[in-house]
């Protein structure tokens, strides 16, 4: 599945809501430009912050980025996931996202509402670099630099819920393979 960062220059995520299934291998494509742009795990609760650790787990952040891909690996399809751009006034213009948002409640249409409540109050946070990890969704390498730039396609790359799968993200030769 795929989700571009930032697309056709706007501050959005497209698509912004998606709904994926446990394994679903969602690769978010970052445009070239000067422009940088995250994807940074939220709490519904908390917009525009990162979300807090639970259980000694951290939320994933690609960093703040740009000219690359990263991947993510849905690993619990029963809770929403909600994610936004840091860089700053980012997320507070509404660039958020979600995974398997509910319809009704805390639906991505709120998710993004109160973001954009949040507004020019929105704080700027300081980039610490990517954070592997998550919580219902997990990153399990650094973002790495696209072959062909965010234009090309990508089709849906599925896992079997039940599959032990690594996904390690390299670099051969300047092409981006998956190696499972």
């Amino acid at each position: 599945m795929r989700i571009d960062v930032g697309a056709g220059g706007n501050f959005v995520f497209n698509p912004a809501n998606v709904t994926a299934p446990n394994g679903t291998l969602i690769t978010f494509f970052f445009p070239s430009g000067d422009i940088p742009h995250s994807v940074t795990q939220g709490d519904f609760s908390n917009p525009c912050q990162p979300i807090a650790a639970q259980g000694g787990q951290n939320g994933f952040d690609s960093g703040l980025q740009n000219s690359v891909q990263w991947t993510l690996n849905v690993t619990n399809d029963q809770e929403p996931i909600y994610f936004f751009c840091k860089s700053p006034t980012h997320c507070g213009l509404g660039m958020v996202g979600s995974v398997n948002a509910p319809s009704t409640g805390n639906t991505f249409d709120a998710w993004q509402a109160a973001a954009v409540k949040v507004g020019a109050s929105e704080q700027t946070l300081q980039d610490n670099g990517p954070v592997t990890g998550g919580i219902g969704a997990v990153a399990t390498a650094s973002p790495a630099a696209t072959s062909g730039g965010s234009s090309g396609t990508s089709g849906a790359l599925q896992l079997g819920a039940s599959s032990a799968l690594t996904v390690i993200l390299g670099v051969v030769g300047g092409a981006m393979m998956l190696v499972a």
